[in-house]
């Protein structure tokens, strides 16, 4: 492996494991301001 290569397909894998939690993150806060309200309905 070229080291250089890896050191940026690194910094691009933590891009989009940032993104993806953060989307997640979104959703299950959704999700659960959802519930939240269905119950105090």
């Amino acid at each position: 492996m070229i080291p250089e290569f890896n050191e940026e397909m690194n910094q691009h894998t933590d891009l989009v494991l940032q993104q993806a939690i953060a989307t997640i993150s979104i959703l299950i806060s959704k999700n659960y301001n959802i519930t939240v309200m269905k119950k105090e309905f």
